[in-house]
């Protein structure tokens, strides 16, 4: 009782008003805090947004894993592609492949990595030399023949389609 009522009602409305302020002021912290954290979830949104058109611009892009040219095109502009369906058919215009139907009763002197002689008359003259890069395992049912497929060197006459007749060397002997 060292100060009079009017005073102490003076203090304590000063106190009273101060620790409002102090709320207010925590308020309004929390609410910026909240704000805060609302851009930055906005910020995060935004980036995962540019991500997901990141996406989508790859997929309007189409790239090959050879080089090669264009020799048919299976779809139409504006449609839409599905995984899955060709768009493009690509050749590579470096190596060509002769595939060649050989006999069974021949197969057993023909090995992988062999050369063998090839004739494609749409060329003109000349024999091209290639190696044998594949046999296949299993025999064609009707034909009772194996799939020889021979490597070509690259020449610029080459197309896809040509006929060819390969040559096996089948022995040697002094005449």
């Amino acid at each position: 009782k060292s100060v009079s009522l009017q005073e102490f009602d003076e203090a304590k409305a000063k106190q009273e008003m101060a620790e409002a302020e102090a709320r207010q002021a925590a308020d309004a912290l929390k609410m910026m805090t909240a704000k805060k954290q609302q851009a930055l979830a906005g910020i995060d949104l935004a980036k995962a947004e540019v991500g997901n058109e990141q996406v989508f611009a790859s997929y309007a892009r189409i790239i090959a894993p050879i080089s090669g040219i264009v020799v048919a095109k299976h779809t139409e502009v504006g449609s839409m592609a599905t995984p899955g369906t060709p768009l493009l058919t690509i050749e590579d215009n470096l190596r060509y492949r002769l595939e060649v139907a050989v006999e069974e009763s021949q197969l057993g002197k023909i090995g992988r990595g062999e050369r063998a002689r090839v004739r494609i008359d749409a060329l003109g003259a000349g024999d091209l030399e290639g190696g044998v890069s594949e046999i296949t395992p299993v025999a064609d049912p009707m034909s009772r023949s194996y799939m020889v497929k021979i490597d070509l060197p690259a020449r610029q006459s080459l197309r896809s389609g040509l006929y060819g007749v390969a040559r096996f060397p089948s022995g040697q002997r002094q005449a």
